[in-house]
């Protein structure tokens, strides 16, 4: 994602807050301070971050996402979770899609 689309899309988040958009499933996330680490049974789902840098912590292992890479879930699994990166101007950002599983 270019960052003029970026730019829009910071212009109308709430800054700080999960808001679920009109997809099913789809969540977008802005923060603009770095925060502490929260932990959390993360649910299957694919993780893009479009600004800013958070850090997963599995156990001992630390793997960190930023636009670069994404963070594909296929399982619950808990984890820890902080916000490295973020700023008033540039805000952390991403979207998460909730992979949901059908067993019909």
């Amino acid at each position: 994602m270019n960052q003029t689309t970026i730019d829009q899309l910071l212009t109308v988040l709430p800054r700080n807050k999960t808001i679920e958009s009109a997809v099913s499933g789809l969540f977008f996330y802005c923060a603009d301070k770095p925060s502490k680490a929260v932990s959390y049974i993360q649910e299957p789902s694919i993780c893009i971050v479009l600004q800013g840098e958070r850090e997963i912590y599995l156990g001992a292992d630390c793997q960190r996402f930023d636009n670069s890479n994404l963070m594909l879930c296929p399982v619950n699994i808990p984890l820890s979770m902080h916000i490295k990166h973020a700023s008033i101007k540039k805000p952390y950002h991403c979207f998460i899609n909730e992979i949901r599983f059908s067993y019909d």
